[in-house]
């Protein structure tokens, strides 16, 4: 379990130290504080890829394909933004420490003007038949985790796409589900496959079909020879995809099932509350908990509503809900401040209905 994290130089953040993180932490804060900048660096630091940062841009809504204009344009508008207040003169560094040693890890990030020329070999492929200069390597993450050593990965851009070579398998297991990413079609049939052939997607249909009893069943089946994850309605004489029944129901079963097979890891979950009717989030919060405790899940999620941290209190209990983390974000001259709420402290303001968000 993630215990610590500490983040210098990285986007909003200046410098942030957290201690004594619990299995439940929950995030608010206003638009644009910062909430989501805290949840990407967790995953970065998870994860030993660059890789990650572009998938989190992504959900964003910054998706570029392809990258074309001045090599030094392309480099800052891809890596400008991870540093606080585009000041590449500094590191950004995002640390983790817990209770498992691949948990104690650490990125660097760093920035040099005008970089490196590499050197590119002809391809395998013959694509490219002639070795090539290429004017780039202005970022390095450097890595370390306990129990794997330290690496190095510089990503740059060639023929108008982003290359990372060195990959390495040093992840730490962790799951990010967006606010504005229900899951693929295709990630989603494959973790329920592998529930499945492990005969443990009884177990699953069960918990999900308490939350939604209109569900009798969910399968693996093809459309258009592309696996998905079908569910079997009351009323209907044909299963249909779970994405045509419900956004709701295929977030929780996107959450569900990446905590089945991030057992002895983390999730991540921004805005939680997304596409979820209010009235149901003390069921919607009953089953994550359940899952997190059987699958040994760490659990970190952000949301702007009120009704989810009362929901929140009902499903855990008061004891438990006053032992989880609570962090409020605030932006103030464009640094992201932190602050600790303690959790009888945030019980007595729900009761009271005093504004913390």
């Amino acid at each position: 379990m993630i215990e610590q994290i500490d983040i210098q130089n990285f986007r909003s953040f200046k410098e942030l130290r957290l201690r004594e993180i619990q299995p439940v932490t929950l995030i608010f804060g206003d638009n644009g504080s910062g909430k989501t900048s805290l949840l990407e660096a967790l995953f970065l630091a998870c994860g030993a890829s660059p890789e990650l940062l572009q998938r989190t841009n992504a959900w964003r809504g910054m998706d570029a394909k392809h990258y074309s204009g001045q090599v030094e344009d392309v480099d800052r508008a891809l890596w400008g933004d991870v540093f606080h207040q585009l000041n590449t003169d500094v590191k950004a560094k995002i640390s983790l420490r817990g209770t498992q040693s691949h948990e104690r890890r650490s990125v660097t990030i760093t920035y040099r003007d005008g970089g490196i020329t590499k050197l590119v070999p002809p391809s395998r492929d013959q694509t490219r038949t002639k070795a090539g200069l290429v004017r780039g390597n202005r970022v390095r993450f450097e890595y370390h985790v306990d129990g794997y050593g330290d690496f190095v990965v510089e990503p740059y851009v060639q023929n108008g796409q982003l290359v990372i070579d060195n990959q390495f398998e040093a992840n730490f297991k962790a799951s990010f589900v967006s606010s504005s990413r229900l899951g693929f079609s295709g990630e989603t049939a494959t973790r329920f496959s592998k529930l499945s052939v492990n005969y443990d997607s009884e177990t699953f249909v069960s918990q999900f079909r308490k939350k939604f009893e209109s569900i009798k069943g969910l399968s693996i089946e093809t459309m258009g020879g592309n696996p998905m994850l079908y569910a079997s309605v009351e009323g209907l004489s044909q299963k249909i995809p779970l994405g045509s029944v419900s956004g709701g129901m295929t977030k929780l079963a996107t959450i569900l099932l990446s905590m089945s097979e991030h057992k002895n890891g983390c999730i991540i979950i921004d805005e939680i509350e997304n596409g979820f009717y209010f009235d149901r989030m003390e069921e919607i919060w009953a089953v994550i908990l359940e899952f997190s405790d059987v699958y040994n899940c760490q659990i970190f999620a952000s949301t702007h509503s009120y009704e989810c941290m009362k929901a929140l209190n009902r499903a855990s209990g008061e004891t438990n809900f006053e032992e989880y983390t609570y962090l409020r974000t605030e932006l103030k001259d464009g640094v992201t401040k932190v602050y600790r709420v303690p959790g009888k402290s945030l019980l007595r303001a729900l009761e009271y209905n005093i504004e913390v968000r």
